[in-house]
């Protein structure tokens, strides 16, 4: 059995007994989709290869994208809750290839899909903010498909893991409509991934009582090497998002 199982599933148990707490209070529930304006600087290595290098803005990846989607809910019963936090991006392009001194040119096509599955606890409320630690399991699924030539070189993978999180979130109110928010995850800890971070900050508007649109920044780093699989992926820039309460 793997270690990065047991972990999953030790955080799988905690999230499941938190969860179940205060069951005389009511569930509370809130959805969000968002659009990431989101620069890509990403390497993929594996042992009969080159590293393949991309390095993309947000102008270059909406020429490259297939199709992307992204999307968050949260449900919560008094101090304890639940929040899935997901996405998933397909993308074909050109790209860079180092071999030796030189560097030539590749094709790369890349599905990313990543969720997580996290339990809070409300740890300070005040009747202008809040904030809740997090304790939960991110999945990642990564496919790629690489051609470099002009050697004909072409190899296909697929990997699959589950990192370990941990970190903070919480909403500050600047007043009645506006409000600021932020959130802070780190996990792998070499358990799968050597290091992910997950960091967000935003500030909102309240629509009415029940939604509210945010734009923010939010940046995501993976660096995942095990076996014969690296790859070091980071994504981060401007997110403009909506959300519902209910």
């Amino acid at each position: 059995m793997s270690k990065s199982f047991v972990y999953a599933l030790i955080a799988g148990c905690l999230i499941v007994s938190v969860s179940s707490a205060q069951a005389a209070e009511e569930w509370t529930s809130r959805v969000a989709l968002y659009g990431w304006a989101t620069h890509l600087d990403a390497k993929v290595s594996h042992p009969l290869l080159p590293t393949v290098s991309v390095d993309k803005s947000f102008s270059d990846i909406l020429k490259t994208i297939d199709f992307a989607a992204m999307g968050m809910m949260e449900t919560r019963k008094g101090d304890f809750g639940l929040i899935l936090d997901g996405m998933y991006v397909q993308m074909k392009d050109g790209a860079s290839a180092t071999q030796g001194p030189q560097t030539v040119d590749a094709n790369l096509t890349m599905d990313l899909t990543t969720l997580m599955l996290a339990g809070q606890y409300r740890i300070s409320q005040t009747p202008t903010s809040y904030a809740d630690l997090m304790l939960g399991v991110r999945g990642w699924s990564v496919k790629t498909d690489i051609t470099i030539e002009p050697f004909n070189l072409q190899d296909k993978r697929s990997k699959q893991w589950a990192d370990l999180m941990v970190g903070a979130k919480g909403i500050y109110d600047l007043n009645q409509e506006w409000f600021a928010s932020w959130s802070a995850m780190v996990g792998g800890f070499d358990i799968s991934s050597n290091w992910v971070n997950d960091l967000h900050l935003g500030v909102g508007y309240r629509i009415s009582e029940n939604s509210a649109v945010q734009l923010g920044y939010r940046y995501l780093d993976v660096d995942y090497s095990q076996g014969n699989f690296d790859i070091d992926t980071k994504l981060g820039g401007l997110i403009l998002g909506i959300d519902y309460r209910f």
